[in-house]
């Protein structure tokens, strides 16, 4: 049976909910730590009811712009639970990659990673694109722009007796026909091309 892809996360979770689904190594100590089946899905729906504070949800094109992390697969599942669409971009993009995909998907919002990553967007508030705001995963980037959020604060956003209802609504209406990433081309012979997918 077709299945939007956060619901078959909750599914996992009854099933597995204190096993590991991801293991990771810490920045600081360079250890490796885990986390459950159950605190992941809790951790996607905090980002999600944090994206509905801001405004954002169904068909809302929600950027990522980060290497390889636990921050990347909480973003892609907590932008999918809200119907929100997914548009990953590589690592290594230029700006000006990233500028063309941003203005092509009209993308309010992206997740960047590493202080280059968050140097490329930042430079696009200055180009009047749809960019409204930036979350950061590295804990070493420092801003005072009130557009920037790093990742902790951004999950504060949320409060579970304000945006539970909505997010339950939200989730409930979600299925396997619901658009959930654009997938651009690296753009080495021409300008990147979308290929949209559905859940």
């Amino acid at each position: 049976m077709k299945q939007h892809i956060v619901h078959r996360l909750k599914e996992q979770v009854k099933e597995l909910g204190s096993r590991d689904i991801y293991r990771f190594k810490n920045k600081k100590d360079q250890a490796y730590s885990s986390i459950s089946w159950t605190t992941f899905s809790e951790n996607v729906d905090h980002l999600a009811k944090a994206l509905l504070s801001l405004g954002f949800g169904k068909e809302d094109k929600i950027g990522i712009f980060a290497n390889n992390s636990l921050q990347w697969a909480t973003s892609d599942y907590g932008i999918m639970a809200v119907r929100g669409v997914v548009v990953p971009l590589f690592g290594t993009a230029t700006k000006e990659q990233v500028q063309y995909i941003a203005d092509e998907t009209q993308m309010p919002l992206i997740f960047v990673g590493n202080q280059e990553q968050f140097d490329k967007a930042f430079w696009l508030f200055s180009q009047k694109t749809s960019l409204k705001y930036i979350v950061y995963f590295d804990e070493d980037i420092q801003t005072d722009d009130e557009r920037c959020l790093s990742w902790e604060a951004f999950l504060k956003l949320e409060s579970a007796s304000k945006f539970a209802g909505e997010y339950e609504n939200v989730f409930g209406e979600a299925g396997p026909d619901d658009l959930a990433t654009i997938l651009y081309t690296s753009g080495t012979t021409g300008e990147p091309k979308g290929v949209m997918l559905s859940q």
